[in-house]
Protein backbone atom coordinates (compact mmCIF):
# COMPACT_ATOMS: atom_id res chain seq x y z
CA UNK A 1 0.00 0.00 0.00
CA UNK A 2 1.59 2.92 -1.36
CA UNK A 3 0.49 5.17 1.87
CA UNK A 4 1.49 2.66 4.27
CA UNK A 5 4.89 4.88 5.23
CA UNK A 6 2.71 7.68 5.90
CA UNK A 7 0.40 6.04 7.83
CA UNK A 8 2.76 4.38 9.96
CA UNK A 9 4.30 8.01 10.81
CA UNK A 10 1.72 9.13 12.18
CA UNK A 11 0.17 6.60 14.75
CA UNK A 12 0.64 6.87 18.58
CA UNK A 13 0.76 4.05 21.05
CA UNK A 14 -2.27 3.98 23.21
CA UNK A 15 -1.75 3.22 27.08
CA UNK A 16 -4.34 0.38 28.29
CA UNK A 17 -2.70 -1.75 30.48
CA UNK A 18 1.23 -1.17 29.44
CA UNK A 19 2.51 -4.23 28.67
CA UNK A 20 2.43 -3.87 25.00
CA UNK A 21 4.00 -1.00 24.82
CA UNK A 22 8.28 -0.95 24.75
CA UNK A 23 9.16 2.29 26.65
CA UNK A 24 12.03 3.46 24.25
CA UNK A 25 11.31 2.23 20.97
CA UNK A 26 7.35 3.04 20.36
CA UNK A 27 5.89 6.33 19.75
CA UNK A 28 3.66 6.52 22.45
CA UNK A 29 4.61 9.99 24.09
CA UNK A 30 1.24 12.29 23.04
CA UNK A 31 3.90 15.56 21.45
CA UNK A 32 2.57 17.55 18.60
CA UNK A 33 4.33 14.33 16.93
CA UNK A 34 4.07 11.10 18.41
CA UNK A 35 7.20 9.58 19.98
CA UNK A 36 9.28 7.95 22.40
CA UNK A 37 10.12 9.12 25.50
CA UNK A 38 13.41 11.39 26.26
CA UNK A 39 14.88 9.66 29.20
CA UNK A 40 16.30 11.50 33.10
CA UNK A 41 19.93 12.62 32.42
CA UNK A 42 21.03 10.00 35.18
CA UNK A 43 19.93 7.11 33.13
CA UNK A 44 22.50 5.52 30.85
CA UNK A 45 20.94 2.30 29.87
CA UNK A 46 18.02 1.78 28.09
CA UNK A 47 16.61 -1.70 28.05
CA UNK A 48 14.74 -1.90 24.70
CA UNK A 49 12.54 -4.78 26.17
CA UNK A 50 11.28 -2.32 29.08
CA UNK A 51 7.33 -1.92 29.22
CA UNK A 52 5.45 0.77 30.07
CA UNK A 53 3.15 -1.26 32.45
CA UNK A 54 6.37 -1.42 34.81
CA UNK A 55 5.59 2.53 35.10
CA UNK A 56 2.26 1.83 36.54
CA UNK A 57 0.74 0.85 40.04
CA UNK A 58 -1.13 -2.23 39.86
CA UNK A 59 -2.89 -1.04 43.18
CA UNK A 60 -4.22 2.71 42.52
CA UNK A 61 -3.85 1.49 38.41
CA UNK A 62 -2.10 5.10 37.91
CA UNK A 63 1.35 6.31 37.16
CA UNK A 64 4.10 5.66 40.07
CA UNK A 65 4.92 9.54 39.79
CA UNK A 66 8.77 8.52 41.52
CA UNK A 67 9.51 6.15 39.27
CA UNK A 68 8.35 8.75 36.27
CA UNK A 69 10.61 11.11 37.70
CA UNK A 70 13.90 8.93 37.61
CA UNK A 71 13.48 7.62 34.34
CA UNK A 72 12.49 10.31 31.62
CA UNK A 73 12.83 13.93 31.30
CA UNK A 74 11.18 16.63 33.39
CA UNK A 75 9.14 17.94 30.39
CA UNK A 76 7.43 14.61 29.32
CA UNK A 77 6.05 13.57 32.88
CA UNK A 78 3.59 16.29 31.97
CA UNK A 79 2.92 14.38 28.61
CA UNK A 80 2.95 10.81 30.29
CA UNK A 81 0.84 12.42 33.14
CA UNK A 82 -1.82 13.52 31.00
CA UNK A 83 -2.44 9.79 29.60
CA UNK A 84 -4.90 7.68 32.12
CA UNK A 85 -3.95 3.58 32.47
CA UNK A 86 -7.30 1.56 31.79
CA UNK A 87 -9.06 0.67 34.57
CA UNK A 88 -9.61 -2.87 32.93
CA UNK A 89 -6.16 -3.28 32.31
CA UNK A 90 -7.25 -3.33 28.59
CA UNK A 91 -4.51 -4.10 26.14
CA UNK A 92 -2.50 -1.03 24.35
CA UNK A 93 -3.80 -0.01 20.67
CA UNK A 94 -3.09 2.63 18.20
CA UNK A 95 -4.76 5.79 16.70
CA UNK A 96 -3.71 8.58 14.21
CA UNK A 97 -2.05 11.21 16.24
CA UNK A 98 -3.29 13.88 14.18
CA UNK A 99 -7.44 13.75 14.94
CA UNK A 100 -9.42 14.00 17.79
CA UNK A 101 -10.68 10.58 17.40
CA UNK A 102 -7.72 8.85 16.39
CA UNK A 103 -8.76 7.95 13.13
CA UNK A 104 -7.36 8.58 10.05
CA UNK A 105 -8.48 11.51 7.65
CA UNK A 106 -7.29 12.33 4.08
CA UNK A 107 -7.19 15.72 5.10
CA UNK A 108 -5.08 15.01 8.53
CA UNK A 109 -2.49 12.79 6.09
CA UNK A 110 -2.31 15.46 3.53
CA UNK A 111 -1.21 17.66 6.07
CA UNK A 112 0.67 15.12 7.98
CA UNK A 113 2.55 14.30 4.18
CA UNK A 114 3.14 18.09 3.43
CA UNK A 115 5.35 18.24 6.75
CA UNK A 116 7.34 15.64 5.91
CA UNK A 117 7.85 17.21 2.94
CA UNK A 118 9.31 20.30 4.51
CA UNK A 119 11.20 18.61 7.06
CA UNK A 120 13.26 16.70 4.14
CA UNK A 121 13.98 19.72 2.31
CA UNK A 122 17.55 20.06 4.72
CA UNK A 123 18.66 23.01 1.52
CA UNK A 124 16.29 24.78 0.86
CA UNK A 125 16.66 28.33 -0.35
CA UNK A 126 15.06 31.10 0.82
CA UNK A 127 13.56 32.96 -2.20
CA UNK A 128 10.12 34.54 -3.19
CA UNK A 129 7.42 32.22 -3.27
CA UNK A 130 3.64 32.34 -5.12
CA UNK A 131 2.36 30.10 -3.23
CA UNK A 132 0.23 32.11 -1.34
CA UNK A 133 -0.91 33.97 -4.84
CA UNK A 134 -2.21 30.88 -5.68
CA UNK A 135 -3.92 30.25 -2.46
CA UNK A 136 -5.57 33.41 -2.08
CA UNK A 137 -7.11 33.28 -5.46
CA UNK A 138 -9.24 30.92 -4.91
CA UNK A 139 -11.13 32.52 -1.70
CA UNK A 140 -11.47 35.61 -4.24
CA UNK A 141 -15.67 36.07 -4.65
CA UNK A 142 -15.90 35.29 -8.69
CA UNK A 143 -17.02 32.61 -11.44
CA UNK A 144 -14.82 29.49 -10.77
CA UNK A 145 -13.73 30.24 -14.22
CA UNK A 146 -11.96 33.01 -13.20
CA UNK A 147 -10.51 31.43 -10.40
CA UNK A 148 -9.17 29.28 -12.71
CA UNK A 149 -7.91 31.93 -15.03
CA UNK A 150 -6.11 34.26 -12.24
CA UNK A 151 -4.37 30.72 -11.45
CA UNK A 152 -3.13 30.43 -15.03
CA UNK A 153 -1.63 33.49 -14.94
CA UNK A 154 0.09 33.08 -11.91
CA UNK A 155 1.37 29.65 -12.82
CA UNK A 156 2.49 30.76 -16.47
CA UNK A 157 -0.05 28.88 -18.40
CA UNK A 158 -2.24 31.03 -20.15
CA UNK A 159 -1.72 30.44 -24.27
CA UNK A 160 0.19 34.31 -25.04
CA UNK A 161 2.41 33.97 -27.69
CA UNK A 162 5.35 33.82 -25.82
CA UNK A 163 4.24 30.87 -23.53
CA UNK A 164 3.50 29.37 -27.11
CA UNK A 165 7.05 29.48 -28.42
CA UNK A 166 8.61 28.29 -25.05
CA UNK A 167 7.02 25.42 -25.53
CA UNK A 168 7.91 24.96 -29.44
CA UNK A 169 4.52 25.64 -30.29
CA UNK A 170 5.25 28.58 -32.05
CA UNK A 171 8.21 31.27 -33.34
CA UNK A 172 6.03 34.22 -33.07
CA UNK A 173 6.60 35.66 -30.05
CA UNK A 174 5.40 39.38 -30.85
CA UNK A 175 1.54 40.73 -29.49
CA UNK A 176 -1.32 40.28 -32.11
CA UNK A 177 -2.50 43.46 -30.50
CA UNK A 178 0.30 45.94 -30.27
CA UNK A 179 2.66 44.30 -32.41
CA UNK A 180 5.41 44.61 -29.65
CA UNK A 181 8.23 41.97 -29.38
CA UNK A 182 7.21 39.56 -27.12
CA UNK A 183 3.42 39.28 -25.67
CA UNK A 184 4.05 37.49 -22.08
CA UNK A 185 0.89 36.96 -19.82
CA UNK A 186 2.00 40.44 -17.75
CA UNK A 187 1.61 42.54 -21.18
CA UNK A 188 -1.27 40.48 -22.07
CA UNK A 189 -3.13 41.48 -18.76
CA UNK A 190 -1.70 45.28 -17.50
CA UNK A 191 0.95 46.36 -19.89
CA UNK A 192 -0.24 46.34 -23.68
CA UNK A 193 -2.06 49.89 -24.73
CA UNK A 194 -5.59 48.33 -24.76
CA UNK A 195 -5.18 46.56 -21.42
CA UNK A 196 -3.83 50.07 -20.25
CA UNK A 197 -6.54 51.56 -21.16
CA UNK A 198 -9.06 49.34 -19.19
CA UNK A 199 -6.91 49.55 -15.51
CA UNK A 200 -6.74 53.33 -16.42
CA UNK A 201 -10.46 53.84 -16.69
CA UNK A 202 -11.30 51.57 -13.94
CA UNK A 203 -11.79 52.07 -10.12
CA UNK A 204 -8.12 50.92 -9.76
CA UNK A 205 -5.57 53.23 -9.46
CA UNK A 206 -2.95 53.64 -11.92
CA UNK A 207 0.44 54.07 -10.49
CA UNK A 208 3.33 54.64 -13.08
CA UNK A 209 5.93 52.21 -11.84
CA UNK A 210 3.82 50.90 -9.13
CA UNK A 211 0.19 49.69 -10.70
CA UNK A 212 0.77 48.25 -13.54
CA UNK A 213 4.19 47.26 -13.00
CA UNK A 214 6.68 44.89 -15.22
CA UNK A 215 6.21 41.79 -12.82
CA UNK A 216 2.49 39.92 -12.75
CA UNK A 217 3.16 38.52 -9.21
CA UNK A 218 3.48 42.28 -8.49
CA UNK A 219 -0.10 43.28 -10.29
CA UNK A 220 -1.94 40.47 -8.78
CA UNK A 221 -0.40 40.68 -5.73
CA UNK A 222 -1.59 44.49 -5.47
CA UNK A 223 -5.36 43.32 -6.66
CA UNK A 224 -5.75 40.30 -4.20
CA UNK A 225 -4.06 42.43 -1.18
CA UNK A 226 -5.49 46.25 -2.50
CA UNK A 227 -7.96 46.25 0.98
CA UNK A 228 -4.40 46.12 3.15
CA UNK A 229 -3.52 49.61 1.75
CA UNK A 230 -5.78 52.27 3.34
CA UNK A 231 -4.04 54.79 0.81
CA UNK A 232 -6.11 53.25 -2.17
CA UNK A 233 -9.84 54.29 -2.73
CA UNK A 234 -12.05 50.84 -1.89
CA UNK A 235 -14.38 50.61 -5.53
CA UNK A 236 -18.10 49.76 -5.43
CA UNK A 237 -17.52 46.49 -6.20
CA UNK A 238 -14.25 43.78 -6.73
CA UNK A 239 -14.43 43.32 -10.37
CA UNK A 240 -10.93 42.95 -11.34
CA UNK A 241 -11.27 39.22 -11.76
CA UNK A 242 -13.75 40.52 -14.47
CA UNK A 243 -11.74 42.69 -15.77
CA UNK A 244 -9.20 40.27 -16.35
CA UNK A 245 -11.22 37.42 -18.01
CA UNK A 246 -12.57 40.59 -20.36
CA UNK A 247 -9.15 41.66 -21.13
CA UNK A 248 -7.95 38.22 -22.47
CA UNK A 249 -11.76 37.68 -24.33
CA UNK A 250 -11.19 40.92 -26.35
CA UNK A 251 -7.44 39.90 -27.32
CA UNK A 252 -8.77 36.73 -28.67
CA UNK A 253 -11.75 38.62 -30.53
CA UNK A 254 -8.46 40.14 -32.34
CA UNK A 255 -6.42 37.41 -32.86
CA UNK A 256 -9.19 34.84 -33.82
CA UNK A 257 -12.09 36.83 -35.14
CA UNK A 258 -10.05 40.50 -36.57
CA UNK A 259 -12.38 42.22 -34.13
CA UNK A 260 -11.23 44.98 -32.07
CA UNK A 261 -13.34 45.82 -28.89
CA UNK A 262 -12.56 49.51 -27.43
CA UNK A 263 -11.03 49.78 -23.94
CA UNK A 264 -14.11 51.18 -22.28
CA UNK A 265 -16.64 48.56 -24.09
CA UNK A 266 -14.08 45.88 -22.28
CA UNK A 267 -15.02 47.73 -18.92
CA UNK A 268 -17.78 48.31 -19.22
CA UNK A 269 -18.95 44.35 -20.18
CA UNK A 270 -17.06 43.29 -17.07
CA UNK A 271 -18.49 45.89 -14.84
CA UNK A 272 -21.99 44.78 -15.94
CA UNK A 273 -21.67 40.55 -15.70
CA UNK A 274 -19.47 41.13 -12.57
CA UNK A 275 -22.89 43.23 -10.91
CA UNK A 276 -25.12 40.36 -12.59
CA UNK A 277 -23.45 38.08 -10.81
CA UNK A 278 -22.87 39.81 -7.63
CA UNK A 279 -26.94 40.15 -7.81
CA UNK A 280 -27.51 36.41 -8.53
CA UNK A 281 -25.39 35.14 -5.84
CA UNK A 282 -27.34 37.25 -3.05
CA UNK A 283 -29.50 35.37 -0.57
CA UNK A 284 -33.31 36.50 -1.10
CA UNK A 285 -35.09 38.06 1.50
CA UNK A 286 -35.76 36.07 4.40
CA UNK A 287 -33.45 33.01 2.77
CA UNK A 288 -30.72 33.63 5.90
CA UNK A 289 -33.51 32.30 8.37
CA UNK A 290 -34.26 29.56 6.63
CA UNK A 291 -31.15 28.05 5.98
CA UNK A 292 -30.52 25.67 9.39
CA UNK A 293 -26.94 24.57 9.99
CA UNK A 294 -26.01 20.68 8.47
CA UNK A 295 -27.10 18.56 11.06
CA UNK A 296 -24.05 16.94 13.31
CA UNK A 297 -22.97 13.65 13.04
CA UNK A 298 -24.61 13.08 16.76
CA UNK A 299 -26.55 10.05 17.89
CA UNK A 300 -28.76 9.70 21.07
CA UNK A 301 -29.82 6.56 22.73
CA UNK A 302 -32.92 5.96 24.19
CA UNK A 303 -34.75 8.08 26.28
CA UNK A 304 -36.83 6.63 29.11
CA UNK A 305 -38.61 9.82 30.86
CA UNK A 306 -39.08 8.31 34.31
CA UNK A 307 -35.11 7.75 34.61
CA UNK A 308 -33.28 10.30 37.29
CA UNK A 309 -31.02 12.90 35.20
CA UNK A 310 -27.40 13.95 35.35
CA UNK A 311 -26.08 16.77 33.75
CA UNK A 312 -22.43 16.54 32.92
CA UNK A 313 -19.69 18.95 31.84
CA UNK A 314 -16.19 19.63 31.73
CA UNK A 315 -13.77 22.55 32.33
CA UNK A 316 -10.44 22.44 30.40
CA UNK A 317 -7.60 25.14 28.89
CA UNK A 318 -4.78 24.18 26.74
CA UNK A 319 -2.18 26.48 29.34
CA UNK A 320 -3.60 25.08 32.50
CA UNK A 321 -2.68 22.42 34.57
CA UNK A 322 -5.98 21.48 36.42
CA UNK A 323 -8.95 19.87 34.67
CA UNK A 324 -12.47 21.02 36.06
CA UNK A 325 -15.51 18.12 36.11
CA UNK A 326 -19.01 18.85 36.91
CA UNK A 327 -22.39 16.80 37.58
CA UNK A 328 -25.59 17.65 38.37
CA UNK A 329 -27.89 15.14 38.95
CA UNK A 330 -32.07 14.86 39.98
CA UNK A 331 -34.11 12.17 40.41
CA UNK A 332 -38.12 11.93 39.83
CA UNK A 333 -38.64 12.64 43.37
CA UNK A 334 -36.77 15.67 43.05
CA UNK A 335 -33.97 15.02 45.34
CA UNK A 336 -30.67 16.48 44.37
CA UNK A 337 -26.93 15.83 43.91
CA UNK A 338 -23.56 17.87 43.36
CA UNK A 339 -20.81 17.03 42.61
CA UNK A 340 -17.18 18.79 41.42
CA UNK A 341 -13.76 17.98 41.30
CA UNK A 342 -10.10 19.18 39.95
CA UNK A 343 -8.12 16.64 38.06
CA UNK A 344 -5.04 16.14 37.06
CA UNK A 345 -4.90 17.97 33.11
CA UNK A 346 -6.11 15.44 30.74
CA UNK A 347 -4.82 14.85 27.49
CA UNK A 348 -7.48 17.38 25.59
CA UNK A 349 -10.71 18.85 26.02
CA UNK A 350 -12.54 15.81 24.79
CA UNK A 351 -10.74 13.94 27.34
CA UNK A 352 -11.79 15.97 29.94
CA UNK A 353 -15.30 15.27 29.00
CA UNK A 354 -15.03 11.75 28.87
CA UNK A 355 -13.23 11.61 32.61
CA UNK A 356 -16.36 13.36 33.51
CA UNK A 357 -19.11 11.57 32.41
CA UNK A 358 -16.67 8.77 33.58
CA UNK A 359 -16.57 9.92 36.87
CA UNK A 360 -20.15 10.91 37.22
CA UNK A 361 -21.41 7.80 36.48
CA UNK A 362 -18.82 6.25 39.37
CA UNK A 363 -20.52 8.66 41.85
CA UNK A 364 -23.81 7.63 40.55
CA UNK A 365 -22.77 3.80 41.19
CA UNK A 366 -21.73 4.44 44.85
CA UNK A 367 -25.46 5.77 45.90
CA UNK A 368 -27.12 2.74 44.18
CA UNK A 369 -28.14 4.46 41.71
CA UNK A 370 -29.03 2.12 38.36
CA UNK A 371 -31.55 3.96 36.25
CA UNK A 372 -29.98 7.12 34.79
CA UNK A 373 -30.11 9.78 31.46
CA UNK A 374 -27.27 11.56 31.08
CA UNK A 375 -26.82 15.05 29.18
CA UNK A 376 -24.23 16.70 27.93
CA UNK A 377 -23.54 19.84 26.00
CA UNK A 378 -20.15 17.99 23.77
CA UNK A 379 -22.02 15.81 20.92
CA UNK A 380 -18.55 14.27 20.28
CA UNK A 381 -19.30 12.75 23.82
CA UNK A 382 -22.43 11.20 22.04
CA UNK A 383 -21.14 9.94 18.92
CA UNK A 384 -18.30 8.54 21.34
CA UNK A 385 -21.00 6.34 23.35
CA UNK A 386 -22.89 5.46 20.20
CA UNK A 387 -20.35 4.38 17.65
CA UNK A 388 -16.93 3.26 20.14
CA UNK A 389 -15.10 1.90 17.04
CA UNK A 390 -14.66 5.27 15.35
CA UNK A 391 -13.07 6.86 18.23
CA UNK A 392 -9.58 4.36 19.01
CA UNK A 393 -7.80 7.56 20.59
CA UNK A 394 -10.38 6.68 23.54
CA UNK A 395 -9.85 3.08 23.81
CA UNK A 396 -8.74 3.45 27.57
CA UNK A 397 -11.53 5.75 28.68
CA UNK A 398 -14.16 3.45 26.39
CA UNK A 399 -13.10 0.19 28.51
CA UNK A 400 -13.32 2.06 31.38
CA UNK A 401 -17.01 3.32 30.68
CA UNK A 402 -18.22 0.01 29.24
CA UNK A 403 -16.87 -1.31 32.83
CA UNK A 404 -19.21 1.21 34.43
CA UNK A 405 -21.99 0.82 32.51
CA UNK A 406 -22.62 -3.10 33.36
CA UNK A 407 -23.81 -2.09 36.32
CA UNK A 408 -26.67 0.10 35.32
CA UNK A 409 -29.59 -1.62 34.50
CA UNK A 410 -31.07 1.32 32.30
CA UNK A 411 -28.98 4.29 30.34
CA UNK A 412 -28.83 6.42 28.09
CA UNK A 413 -27.06 9.86 26.91
CA UNK A 414 -27.91 12.98 24.86
CA UNK A 415 -27.06 15.74 23.93
CA UNK A 416 -27.88 19.39 25.12
CA UNK A 417 -28.19 22.81 24.21
CA UNK A 418 -25.22 24.75 26.06
CA UNK A 419 -27.59 27.10 27.52
CA UNK A 420 -29.20 24.36 29.57
CA UNK A 421 -26.18 22.84 31.56
CA UNK A 422 -25.52 26.11 33.29
CA UNK A 423 -25.46 24.03 36.08
CA UNK A 424 -22.86 21.09 35.91
CA UNK A 425 -20.71 23.94 33.74
CA UNK A 426 -20.21 26.09 36.64
CA UNK A 427 -19.35 23.39 38.85
CA UNK A 428 -16.74 22.36 36.41
CA UNK A 429 -15.63 26.06 36.68
CA UNK A 430 -14.25 25.05 39.71
CA UNK A 431 -10.68 24.39 38.42
CA UNK A 432 -10.48 28.24 38.33
CA UNK A 433 -8.36 27.22 41.83
CA UNK A 434 -5.74 25.39 40.07
CA UNK A 435 -5.48 22.92 43.21
CA UNK A 436 -6.74 18.88 43.02
CA UNK A 437 -10.10 18.19 44.96
CA UNK A 438 -13.24 16.40 44.66
CA UNK A 439 -16.70 17.24 46.67
CA UNK A 440 -19.71 15.81 46.38
CA UNK A 441 -22.87 17.33 48.30
CA UNK A 442 -26.55 17.31 48.16
CA UNK A 443 -26.32 21.43 48.33
CA UNK A 444 -25.94 23.42 45.18
CA UNK A 445 -22.48 24.68 46.35
CA UNK A 446 -22.01 28.93 45.96
CA UNK A 447 -18.73 30.28 45.48
CA UNK A 448 -17.74 30.65 48.88
CA UNK A 449 -18.35 26.97 49.10
CA UNK A 450 -16.27 26.21 46.13
CA UNK A 451 -13.47 28.43 47.54
CA UNK A 452 -13.63 26.16 50.55
CA UNK A 453 -13.94 22.67 49.21
CA UNK A 454 -11.30 22.92 46.85
CA UNK A 455 -8.78 23.12 49.41
CA UNK A 456 -8.99 19.40 51.11
CA UNK A 457 -9.54 16.17 48.98
CA UNK A 458 -13.22 15.19 50.62
CA UNK A 459 -15.82 12.89 48.86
Amino acid sequence: MAARPLLISGLRKTIGAGQNTCVWTEPWIPDIDARPPRPAERVTYRDPKLLVHSFIRRDIRDWDTNLLLDYFHPEDIPLILKLRPSNTWSMDGYAWNYTKSGVYSVKSGYARLQKIKMCEAEDQVLQPSITGLQSHEWSIPAPGKMKHFMWQALTGCIATTERLACRHLSTDRSCPRCGDSEETINHLLFECPPALQVWALSDYPSLPGYFPSTSVYQNMNLLFRRKRNVAYMEPLIETFPWILWYIWKARNEKVFNGKEISPGDTLQLASIEAECWRKANLPEDGEEDELQPAPSRVSTLPVNPQCPTCQIDASWVDNGTVSGLGWFYKDQMGVERFGLQGCRKSLSALHAEMEGLIWALFCLREVQCTVIHMETDCSDLVDMIANPTDWPAFASELASFRLLRAGFQDFSIAHIPRARNVRADSLAEARNSGVLFSHIDQIQPDRASLRNASRPTTT
